[in-house]
């Protein structure tokens, strides 16, 4: 399996250009492995071995925290819901009240889930050239290109 594995190399505490044009340090050479499908391998590399930090901020563990606590309907106090129950009231209304299609159609493919947008051809790297040949050659014939007159 060894064979199988691809070695990438980091660069070694070079100084590359940033984005702002600052010059900018890169970490310590170490070799990124990778499986016979170009997957990195856990615990390979540089990549973030720690994970994301104690006590960072994240958006989406705010949100869910806040969509746990009860909403104060200032004009009904007796309506006790939490924020989430709130959105699904609405998102519910929306669909059968108002009969809105879009939120209809929302839902039926959180249940179901959205169908696979697969043509189900498998194309091998052989077979690539080929095709994109092919469809340069349709695409400059609708352009105008290569008429045979």
């Amino acid at each position: 399996m060894a064979d199988e594995l691809q070695h990438t190399e980091a660069v070694v505490n070079a100084e590359t250009p940033n984005t702002n044009g600052k010059k900018r340090r890169v970490k310590a050479k170490k070799d990124i492995k990778r499986d016979e499908k170009g997957h990195i391998i856990a615990g390979s590399g540089p990549l973030n071995p720690k994970g994301r930090p104690e006590g960072s901020l994240s958006i989406t563990a705010a949100i869910k925290a806040k969509l746990e606590e009860e909403y104060v309907n200032i004009l009904d106090p007796e309506d006790k819901k939490t924020y989430l129950t709130k959105i699904i009231d609405a998102i519910f209304h929306n669909a059968i009240e108002l009969k809105d299609a879009r939120t209809l159609k929302d839902i039926w493919a959180y249940i179901d889930g959205l169908p696979r947008g697969s043509l189900g051809i498998d194309v091998d790297k052989q077979n690539l050239a080929q095709l994109t040949e092919f469809f340069r050659t349709v695409a400059g014939m609708q352009h105008g290109e290569d008429k045979e007159d």
